[in-house]
């Protein structure tokens, strides 16, 4: 018999025993008890806004955008108060985003050719980044490189994708991270329910091959914080039924200073989901990186679709 919780198993009361399941329970009290307390963090500085723009840096690879995001960003640059632009590989080399940018956003794409374009020097302009109080957001790609166990990957958060791969009836291989697109159930779990306190408990938004995710267990990184959860699923393989509902959908956490948001569905592509990153987009606005900065910057430095240099 398991026991679940937030989307987690707390227990098998059968199979370890009474006296394990109470500790696992204790484990989960301080893990929701620190999730409360990191989503109020967050919703407080939230509510604490002042009158300036987000500046955000989309990065994207060097043969140019695609057609998403294009769509993508000219959505960012509609809401209030967002300065959107994209950024390449030579943009960070340049120092842009300590300089120009509150938040970072790794849209959808494939996270390893992310992770291989950025190369370990951009990785680190981008970890620094996040580090000296910068907000990280990754969505699909980005949310697999947001992850701690790929070569590639950027170890923001504690956390690691399902991987692996089943051998088919004709003998080829087919991966378990490879999923069928379409729509999914997501629920806000109590520290989502704290975060986004207009958004619905219940909603769908699209998924196109996320991460799934579990916790990666690295001394160097703390715990993140599961906002909303998978509730349904898609499945292209027999193999993967059963492993995605109840998985982590929106995680975040602290790294350094900073803050990373990890994704795994399209938000960007509903009406609720935007609602939710453009609360992301305030809480990067009024974050003490941008508070530290100076006003001339916050003002001068970009203006829409250009950074002055």
């Amino acid at each position: 018999m398991h026991v679940r919780g937030a989307g987690a198993v707390l227990g098998v009361a059968l199979a370890v025993g009474g006296a394990y399941l109470i500790i696992q329970f204790r484990d989960h009290n301080r893990q929701v008890q620190h999730d409360n307390n990191f989503a109020l963090e967050l919703s407080e500085s939230a509510g604490n806004v002042k009158v300036r723009a987000c500046r955000i840096a989309l990065f994207v690879l060097t043969d140019g955008p695609t057609d998403p995001q294009i769509a993508f960003a000219a959505q960012l640059n509609l809401l209030p108060l967002v300065r959107c632009e994209f950024v390449r590989h030579a943009d960070l080399e340049s120092d842009a985003l300590s300089k120009a940018f509150d938040l970072v956003v790794f849209p959808g794409g494939s996270g390893r050719a992310q992770g291989n374009e950025l190369g370990e020097s951009g990785k680190h302009c981008v970890q620094e980044f996040i580090r000296s109080g910068g907000t990280y957001v990754g969505i699909c790609a980005g949310a697999f490189l947001a992850t701690s166990d790929y070569p590639w990957s950027l170890g923001l958060v504690n956390a690691k994708a399902l991987t692996g791969s089943v051998e088919l009836a004709d003998g080829t291989m087919a991966s378990l991270a490879a999923r069928q697109p379409g729509n999914v159930a997501i629920e806000l779990e109590p520290a989502g329910r704290v975060l986004f306190p207009n958004i619905p408990t219940h909603f769908e938004s699209r998924y196109a091959g996320g991460p799934i995710l579990s916790r990666s267990y690295k001394e160097e990184l703390g715990p993140y914080t599961t906002l909303a959860s998978f509730r349904s699923e898609t499945a292209s393989l027999e193999a993967q039924n059963g492993t995605m509902i109840d998985t982590p959908a929106i995680v975040a956490g602290r790294y350094g200073k900073g803050t990373v948001f990890v994704i795994c569905p399209h938000l960007e592509l509903d009406t609720v989901g935007m609602q939710i990153l453009q609360t992301i987009i305030t809480i990067a606005a009024t974050h003490a990186r941008s508070e530290a900065m100076n006003d001339d910057v916050a003002t001068k430095n970009v203006v829409c679709g250009e950074v002055s240099r």
